[in-house]
């Protein structure tokens, strides 16, 4: 069966890696993004997602340290 160009299939990540790897991604989305020529809503999008970027990869890292570094 084949899915029309207008379709995608999303697959959550599985693992605290592939989820601070897709931080990463979205955080290079957002540098490379043309700020300045935003509308106050468009701004308000890229700084609401580097935000949640930042969190969850906060989040994520600081349980990865304290299972292999903290006793």
């Amino acid at each position: 069966m084949e899915e029309s160009s207008d379709e995608f299939e999303f697959e959550a990540g599985e693992t605290r890696g592939e989820i601070i790897n897709i931080c990463s991604l979205a955080l290079t989305v957002c540098d490379a993004y043309d700020y300045s020529m935003q509308s106050r809503e468009d701004k308000a999008r890229i700084d609401n997602i580097r935000r949640m970027a930042l969190v969850l990869t906060e989040g994520f890292l600081e349980e990865i340290y304290y299972e292999n570094y903290e006793d």
